[in-house]
């Protein structure tokens, strides 16, 4: 049996690390809550950063400034999931293909590797291996992605934090 670490535990172990984990949440959401059970964004920022969490602002909303529990679990979960990593991918893939509905593979490595993105050379050489890939018929050796398999092994994959 393995625990989300990756460390072999058995299962009882497992089932109590979740449920510290969730404690976790649970207590520093009472720790920071309000009269009303609820967060102001501020302490919603603090709350997901002490989970380890590395925290882009663009994320929340900017009238809103009450989270109730079910919110920061939200985020957690959204955390956890790498949700707004594939995200981003996403955004930057869009925004290098407007019009078109593939991409060539040096420039998926480049947004992909470079620039201060988190994958490895073997991590996109694993991810390149479940991507429907379109020949050209100008070069046979020069291939372009389709857009929309990636975007949905994008949705189903996990990107590394």
């Amino acid at each position: 049996m393995f625990c989300a670490n990756g460390r072999g535990y058995q299962a009882d172990t497992c089932i109590n690390a979740t449920l510290d984990w969730s404690a976790r949440i649970v207590d520093l959401f009472n720790l920071k809550k309000k009269d009303n059970d609820y967060v102001d964004k501020q302490d919603l920022i603090v709350i997901l950063k002490s989970l380890g969490f590395k925290i882009c602002y663009e994320i929340f909303e900017d009238s809103k400034n009450c989270y109730s529990f079910e919110e920061l679990s939200d985020y957690v979960l959204k955390f956890e999931s790498n949700y707004y990593a594939k995200k981003k991918v996403e955004k930057c893939i869009r925004f290098l293909n407007p019009q078109s509905e593939t991409i060539s593979k040096s420039s998926l490595k480049t947004l992909l590797c470079e620039h201060g993105n988190k994958f490895t050379e073997n991590e996109f050489k694993k991810f390149l291996v479940d991507l429907p890939v379109i020949p050209t018929l100008s070069n046979q050796y020069y291939k372009k992605i389709s857009l929309n398999g990636m975007v949905i092994f994008l949705h189903s994959s996990m990107l590394t934090k």
